[in-house]
């Protein structure tokens, strides 16, 4: 089975031979760092270079998709392949990101400015994001012609302790806008997960309402149980990530074996079950400054534990 069917799967809530692994971001800064520690594949050649070392990292660590930013297919010319380097028969499940409406305008606006006009002018910000959201909808068109099997929107609407502006204000203002981007790929038949950094818990019944077919990032440090999200939601969303990135970060353990990281990924894996639903990974992506020996190790667990028979 590859990567394609296991991650369908698990967005279908059915059991496959393995639970999947996938990261939203991996940093080619980490790929290299990764491959001077390990000098080379696990049959003892040299890694390659370029996209080469990239597809060949995702083999070594066994994922089963790859997250590539919606600008890499939109600048680029013909397929998949041209576009982003990756070959659609090589078994990835392509997950194109794309910036959502909200964190774009506030990024243009400015954080302050935007959260004082979403208390004393939250109609005229609601359009402001409203425009920005339809210029998004041809982008999860072309994307998905182009060859990604599904989308994530990538919407950054809170911190550690809750969303940057009122719940309400996203209801009225940004929920419309993600139900008309959930449709924009579900007309492809294309699955469509939402991607926020910090504690989304006051929001999730609209993420669902919204029609998104999965959550990415669910940050441990964030406040975001994963089985209590999973209790509640899990019947509506494919939840994926939930290691909390700091547990990757370099130390000197002394005969290595990494039990804090160790007990993370068998709790997690315990508490998700292997009966779908559930895709392995990070909150946040791997970045240069974590460990590449304790990623390998993180994966070479999961793939022991995340196994169905």
């Amino acid at each position: 089975m590859n990567g394609v069917r296991r991650v369908m799967a698990a967005i279908n809530r059915t059991r496959c031979d393995r639970i999947p692994r996938g990261e939203f971001v991996v940093d080619m800064d980490f790929i290299r760092d990764f491959a001077r520690v390990f000098g080379g594949n696990d049959a003892g050649t040299a890694y390659p270079t370029g996209t080469s070392m990239a597809v060949e990292f995702y083999r070594r660590l066994g994922l089963d998709l790859v997250c590539i930013p919606a600008g890499d297919f939109i600048n680029g010319d013909g397929d998949l392949e041209s576009c982003t380097g990756v070959k659609r028969d090589q078994g990835l499940f392509i997950f194109s990101v794309v910036d959502g409406a909200f964190q774009s305008v506030m990024k243009r606006k400015g954080f302050a400015d935007f959260c004082l006009s979403s208390a004393i002018q939250p109609e005229r910000l609601g359009r402001e994001i409203r425009l920005y959201s339809d210029e998004i909808l041809p982008v999860i068109e072309r994307v998905i012609n182009k060859g990604a099997h599904g989308v994530i929107i990538a919407d950054d609407i809170a911190y550690k302790q809750g969303t940057y502006v009122a719940p309400g204000f996203i209801a009225k203002y940004l929920l419309p806008c993600w139900r008309d981007q959930v449709l924009a790929a579900k007309r492809f038949k294309a699955p469509v997960f939402f991607h926020s950094d910090g504690n989304i818990n006051a929001v999730l019944p609209y993420v669902v309402e919204a029609g998104f077919g999965g959550l990415q990032c669910l940050d441990p440090s964030s406040g975001m149980d994963m089985k209590t999200v999973k209790d509640v939601y899990g019947q509506c969303l494919c939840l994926m990530g939930n290691i909390d990135p700091a547990l990757l970060s370099p130390d000197d353990v002394p005969g290595g074996g990494f039990p804090e990281l160790a007990r993370a990924v068998e709790e997690l894996i315990r508490a998700m079950g292997r009966e779908g639903g559930f895709i392995f990974g990070t909150s946040s992506g791997l970045y240069p400054g974590l460990s590449p020996e304790k990623v390998l190790f993180m994966y070479e667990l999961a793939d022991k534990s995340g196994r169905t028979s």
